[in-house]
């Protein structure tokens, strides 16, 4: 995604009533995910999320200094009928007046995987309409979910999580019901472990299943070390028709000036 124009000369909007309170993560989480309701915005997470979140950022388009580690909780009111895009401005709004956020762009290199079509073209699966079991569960030669997947629960985890979404178990296996390829590099970064960008110049839309030697997250090594699976980079290539090539590129990230550890006020009622 890219970085919002951030600090222009236009106001932007405001919510009509915000809090902004401490919040302690239980250990082991990073927060409570955010209710999906413009008008009434509540998030409890730390404040790199709130910006990511309110500048749609990714993780690694942001550089800032540890406070953004603290948590908080948000929840906030806006007028019947506001928009995602504006409840967005707003709480840019509370960031920039309650944290006293500033900020400035900058170009910044990164080693990255490029996703592009293996030799011989890609093998994916145009998205069909499924239920049950095979939700995002049917491979390119139509292998039908089995035991590992029906384990892992991809039809209620696809439909939990929403159309598109790209889910992955510890143990090895990435699915998905109607993805497209941005979201499935996003996924694949945890693996890959370097970012993952979408080159393949796909536009479509598909059902994903591809199972491969997991690496476990905690210690970037394998999760089971004697897995016949292969590695996610050859899993791509035998199964999806797809590749990740090495390379380094600039990328624009959004860079603090400043934030406040403490935010101005507990309760901030905003004309």
């Amino acid at each position: 995604s890219g970085l919002a124009v951030g600090q222009d000369v236009a106001p932007k909007p405001r919510f009509e009533v915000a809090s902004v309170r401490p919040f302690t993560p239980r250990p082991g989480s990073a927060g409570i995910a955010p209710k999906q309701n413009p008008e009434h915005l509540v998030i409890s997470a730390t404040v790199r999320f709130l910006i990511q979140r309110a500048y749609g950022l990714e993780n690694y388009q942001l550089v800032g200094p540890e406070s953004l580690g603290t948590s908080w909780g948000v929840a906030a009111n806006a007028a019947p009928g506001t928009t995602q895009e504006q409840a967005n401005l707003m709480l840019q709004s509370l960031l920039e007046e309650r944290f006293h956020l500033t900020f400035h762009h900058a170009m910044k290199e990164f080693k990255v995987y490029n996703l592009v079509a293996a030799k011989g073209g890609v093998k994916l699966k145009d998205s069909i309409p499924t239920d049950g079991c095979s939700m995002g569960a049917v491979s390119v030669g139509g292998k039908a979910c089995g035991p590992r997947a029906e384990q892992f629960g991809i039809a209620k985890a696809a439909s939990s999580a929403g159309p598109g979404a790209v889910m992955t178990s510890p143990k090895g296996l990435m699915a998905s019901k109607n993805a497209d390829m941005a979201s499935f590099a996003r996924a694949l970064r945890t693996q890959a472990g370097e970012l993952v960008l979408d080159k393949t110049g796909l536009s479509g839309k598909y059902d994903l299943r591809m199972e491969f030697a997991a690496v476990d997250l905690r210690t970037q090594r394998p999760a089971e070390p004697d897995s016949p699976l292969p590695s996610i980079f050859d899993a791509l290539q035998q199964q999806l028709g797809l590749k990740l090539d090495p390379a380094k590129t600039m990328i624009e990230v959004m860079v603090i000036d400043h934030v406040d550890a403490m935010p101005t006020g507990q309760l901030s009622l905003l004309e």
